[in-house]
């Protein structure tokens, strides 16, 4: 379909992406979207560039084969300490368990990963969310709940911002951090991660 690039570029444009991010989805540079985006169309030339870098992203994509079998309690805590590492809030800033994203394909992982490797309370399990005022909090909370598995009774008191002009996302369903007042559970994360650090270097030299 020789339009389907360019339906693409147009598509993602409307939904709020940046230049900068369709570049990078694209894995070409920004001028050469902005040629399209900002009027007329792209030459031949143009377009078959764009189109030769996203067949080199998706071989990149698709290179590595990795094998990931059956993941168990020990490596359910190790893979969910090593995102804690990256998106936590650590001890002694916080002491009690807070993992942020609005990735939610990372959160459900963490929560999932959290929960096989831990055994948290699921009542002490809170959700609190940061989004947009013009965005629905009900259909967010509805949003979050179904792919995490928590009831929308125990998501706390949201915090609402008010857009200052700029592009924003289309799609986005705010900024969830998963709480759990549990002190030694932050220890025992960071614990982990530290441990992993120093066995890894090692075993690199």
């Amino acid at each position: 379909m020789p339009d389907a690039l360019p339906t693409r570029i147009k598509k993602l444009y409307s939904r709020g992406w940046s230049m900068k991010a369709i570049s990078s989805q694209l894995n070409t540079q920004n001028n050469t979207i902005a040629r399209y985006v900002e009027g007329g169309k792209f030459s031949n030339k143009s377009l078959g560039y764009i189109k030769s870098c996203e067949r080199k992203r998706r071989l990149l994509i698709n290179f590595d084969k990795i094998q990931l079998h059956k993941i168990d309690k020990n490596k359910a805590k190790l893979y969910s300490a090593l995102l804690y590492w990256c998106e936590g809030s650590k001890y002694p800033a916080s002491t009690a368990l807070s993992f942020t994203s609005s990735d939610a394909k990372m959160q459900k992982l963490f929560v999932s990963l959290f929960r096989k490797g831990f055994n948290p309370v699921e009542s002490k399990l809170r959700i609190w969310l940061q989004f947009h005022s013009d965005q629905n909090q009900h259909k967010l909370f509805k949003y979050w709940s179904s792919i995490l598995k928590i009831p929308v009774s125990q998501f706390i008191k949201p915090s609402i911002t008010v857009k200052n002009g700029g592009r924003y996302r289309r799609v986005y369903y705010g900024t969830c951090s998963l709480r759990y007042n549990d002190y030694s559970i932050v220890l025992r994360l960071m614990g982990i991660y530290q441990r992993f650090y120093k066995q890894a270097l090692s075993s690199l030299v």
